[in-house]
């Protein structure tokens, strides 16, 4: 549910295995101001079809970052290919389609997804800020 204002409006690379089947993909809106503008109404049919979710409904927290962190990205990554260089190749391909005209990303990981934390921190994306749920780390372009 958190991916279609990204596939809607932004870059998206998958991951597939030598079958062809998708297992996994990586998302980005280049701009943050843009993002927050059309997420909003994903956001109300969240509310509406998931109220446990409501307080994954605020991203305001990353306006502070967003002129030196305008793209704001997403990426999941099935199990079975966690660990193998996945991640780092799409995260590679994201990072070199923009890189000529984005400055910075951002992207928020909860504080039990050490996982992600470290993933993101080997990539050299640094903690902007702890938060309460976790962090929000960027990187310079």
């Amino acid at each position: 549910m958190y991916c279609d204002p990204y596939l809607d409006h932004g870059k998206c690379f998958l991951l597939q295995d030598d079958q062809g089947e998708i297992q996994g993909y990586i998302l980005c809106a280049e701009s943050y101001a843009s993002f927050k503008e059309y997420i909003q109404e994903y956001f109300e049919e969240i509310k509406k079809v998931a109220p446990s979710f409501v307080l994954r409904c605020d991203i305001s927290e990353y306006e502070a970052y967003q002129k030196e962190y305008p793209a704001h990205l997403h990426v999941d990554i099935l199990e079975d290919c966690c660990g193998k260089g996945s991640g780092t190749l799409l995260m590679h391909t994201l990072l070199d389609a923009l890189k000529e005209h984005v400055p910075g990303i951002m992207v928020g990981v909860a504080k039990n997804n050490q996982r992600a934390f470290n993933f993101y921190q080997k990539m050299g994306f640094e903690i902007l800020v702890e938060a309460e749920y976790g962090y929000i780390l960027g990187q310079k372009l």
